[in-house]
């Protein structure tokens, strides 16, 4: 690549940005709002949501704001932060408790009677990958018991038909209200009242515009854009204490037919795109047949242990956005520029230690470099990865695909499926694969 084509692509990437941040040659769009809640409304009828990436009214987008830091998720960064032991007085990160629960979900499907020649592979990864989730939003109310089984099974099962469907026409989308089955699931696997809660819950430092941010880009995984967040910002106090009374433990459990306090407000965000994104780095390293697929397999076991690299999530997400809201012509931006070289569509991993060490050359920071060469798969920087996370959602997937690595080994093969050449991206849709015994 000559210089000259290197600053061409440096100008697009930018221009990529701008479309991202709604910038029309540097200037704001009238009415951005309206662009990101638009494409979301079909959300609020078919999961019973209402939130301020659904709702295009500046004030009730104030109202949520305030409403939703009063409730049972508070600030999500803290519970990112709690679940790994992460503070002032805890700087390092200790991951135990998360990767035994993921351990011993994943062993918990795989050695179920049902699943004793075969396993359905989408299955797996999304019961793992609800629970995981449920595990640190919920750590006050979650029942993680066997008792609940198949209730985890009908939520994983029918949130995503509900989301397949949710793209129909209108008068073919299902209605929460309908929803019946699927909403006393949740009111049963989310079983305890927040008053019996952590005190630390009680009492919740927000930080402006962040707090918000982080409940919806949790697991570095964003349905929804957090672009009107900007405009938001503007209007709430940077930093508030907020404390609850007794009065307010009614109001803050979670309740699916209240649409302010129904728990899919978070679980959409960090569940339902993020196993696809897991299914799919797991397919990549353990069967697509590559020369490295040994040493990848390798890595992440030993990552389970050590969480010390995550860089093998971030091939699956250059080329796969967890969102709908990136144009196409930004994701092929993405892959034809960020250290591409001459196979963009390659699952190549080692590709990312390059990037450091250009960052460091150039004197900036990895992240910022990243997105400089239109490495953006939720849009913008995530808080699940940044410095006060501590690249928590990073990390997360890289922990969830070493614990399907661990857990379903070479004895375990494709069955009636053959995945495509190295050099063809995966399918990004549902397709449900089975492996056998």
């Amino acid at each position: 690549m000559t210089e000259r084509d290197k600053v061409k692509q440096l100008d697009q990437a930018k221009e990529s940005a701008d479309i991202i941040n709604f910038k029309v040659n540097g200037a704001k769009i009238p009415n951005f709002r309206i662009a990101r809640t638009e494409p979301n409304k079909r959300l609020k009828t078919v999961f019973g949501i209402d939130n301020a990436f659904t709702n295009p009214s500046p004030l009730a987008a104030i109202a949520f704001i305030r409403h939703a830091t009063r409730t049972y998720v508070g600030n999500a960064v803290e519970p990112m932060k709690k679940t790994v032991g992460l503070g002032e007085k805890q700087p390092v990160e200790d991951w135990t408790a998360l990767r035994n629960h993921a351990l011993r979900f994943c062993k918990e499907y795989r050695d179920h009677p049902d699943n004793a020649q075969s396993i359905n592979l989408a299955s797996l990864v999304q019961l793992v990958t609800l629970k995981v989730s449920l595990y640190y939003l919920f750590p006050s109310e979650v029942n993680l018991t066997s008792d609940v089984f198949k209730d985890y099974v009908v939520m994983d099962d029918r949130i995503n038909q509900l989301w397949i469907n949710s793209k129909k026409d209108a008068a073919q989308r299902p209605n929460w209200e309908k929803e019946t089955k699927l909403q006393d699931a949740l009111r049963r696997v989310l079983t305890r009242p927040l008053a019996e809660a952590s005190n630390n819950i009680n009492t919740i430092q927000v930080h402006g515009w962040w707090s918000l941010a982080s409940m919806y880009s949790i697991l570095s995984n964003t349905l929804m854009s957090l672009k009107p967040v900007r405009y938001i910002r503007k209007l709430w106090t940077p930093t508030a204490a907020l404390v609850h009374s007794s009065n307010d433990n009614k109001s803050m459990r979670p309740d699916p037919s209240d649409p302010p306090h129904n728990p899919m407000n978070l679980i959409l965000p960090a569940y339902e795109t993020m196993w696809r994104v897991v299914m799919r780095c797991f397919l990549e390293i353990q069967y697509r047949g590559a020369n490295n697929r040994s040493e990848w397999c390798r890595t992440m076991k030993e990552y389970v242990e050590e969480l010390a690299d995550p860089h093998i999530a971030r091939p699956i997400l250059k080329s796969m956005s967890p969102t709908d809201a990136r144009p196409m012509d930004i994701v092929k931006k993405g892959l034809r520029f960020i250290l591409t070289e001459d196979k963009p569509n390659f699952f190549f991993p080692e590709r990312w230690r390059k990037i450091e060490d250009d960052a460091r050359k150039y004197g900036m920071d990895a992240k910022d470099w990243e997105e400089r060469l239109c490495f953006m798969p939720f849009a913008f920087h995530c808080p699940s990865s940044q410095r006060k996370t501590n690249g928590f959602g990073y990390k997360m997937i890289a922990l969830l695909v070493g614990v399907l690595c661990d857990t379903i080994n070479e004895g375990w093969n494709l069955a009636g499926v053959q995945l495509p050449k190295l050099g063809t991206p995966l399918r990004s849709d549902r397709a449900h694969t089975r492996i056998s015994n």
